[in-house]
């Protein structure tokens, strides 16, 4: 098994305090993006235009070997909420349009699987334009499902809580084919995203195309509840374009992330994980990502008495 040993993580002097670490099982890893596929037809979501990508042209140069250049070399344009796996920030909903950042490369992730459940059969709270047969994620779902798993899970005992939710509502074979437009998908509650913060996750990954209705009238409620963005914020606190400028911290939300349109394969199971993000370095509210999650199992060799960390 290839895998990284006795990890620890965090500074908490609990973690292991028995004598057991816990390893990343690097030879179990599993993909859950889905892929930006540029000469499609369309777009996964929200109708917008679809992925293309064209060979550069310059001089007698072309960026084609098939049209007989010397290499292959194509501008593409896309539009990363729409055409794959993408992760935002909270500069997704301000007039900063702070780029996304990743403020921790690996994390512990807590994966879980919920069931839609029509809004009317729930008491959560939602915002704009919604139908009580929208299909939905609500807080009590949310809330059992985190605590089974964490419950379930022999090695939640040695690790710190986890910073990630990973939520599947679908098949993951499904999930890579569909295309969500005008199909009024499955989102988030407003409690659901209030839940899911106050349990201490900083990031939050989901099969769907948005935690919010696909035309909640603007208000991306959820989006909102999770990045602790109001209405306004954006426009009253936010307005320095310049990236690199201090701004006063008090008002700037925390770098949480948001990552849509992922896959989750039904042999993948319920628990925790190593996640590993990556993000394209692109300046931007959102960008195309990869999340990466590893197992995580009880090291088979005791940490003898003593030994260093």
């Amino acid at each position: 098994m290839s895998a990284i040993h006795g990890l620890r993580f965090g500074s908490d002097p609990t973690v292991g305090s028995d004598g057991r670490d816990v390893d990343i099982d690097l030879g179990a890893t599993v993909d859950l993006s889905v892929p930006i596929v540029f000469g499609k037809p369309d777009s996964r979501a929200f109708s917008l235009p679809a992925a293309t990508s064209a060979a550069v042209e310059a001089g007698s140069f072309v960026g084609d070997v098939r049209r007989g250049g010397s290499c292959n070399c194509e501008t593409h344009h896309l539009t990363p909420h729409a055409d794959g796996t993408h992760t935002e920030g909270p500069g997704h909903l301000t007039a900063a349009r702070s780029p996304v950042r990743m403020s921790e490369p690996m994390c512990v992730a807590l994966l879980v699987r919920v069931t839609p459940r029509p809004l009317g059969d729930v008491a959560d709270d939602v915002s704009g334009n919604h139908r009580h047969d929208d299909l939905v994620v609500d807080d009590v779902s949310v809330r059992d499902a985190i605590d089974a798993a964490v419950q379930a899970s022999t090695v939640a005992p040695w690790l710190p809580a986890p910073r990630a939710l990973i939520i599947a509502t679908g098949s993951g074979a499904a999930r890579r084919q569909a295309r969500f437009s005008g199909q009024n998908p499955p989102y988030l509650t407003v409690d659901a995203a209030i839940a899911i913060r106050e349990r201490g996750f900083m990031h939050l990954l989901v099969d769907l195309p948005s935690i919010d209705r696909e035309d909640d009238g603007g208000l991306l409620a959820a989006h909102r509840a999770f990045f602790e963005v109001p209405i306004g914020l954006g426009a009253d606190t936010a307005t320095d374009t310049d990236t690199d400028t201090d701004t006063d911290t008090d008002t700037q939300p925390l770098p949480r992330t948001v990552t849509e349109l992922i896959a989750v394969d039904d042999d993948v199971a319920v628990g925790l994980y190593a996640l590993f993000l990556q993000v394209a370095p692109i300046e931007a509210d959102a960008a195309p990502s990869r999340p990466v999650i590893a197992p995580l199992r009880l090291s088979p060799r005791p940490i003898a008495a003593g030994a260093p960390s």
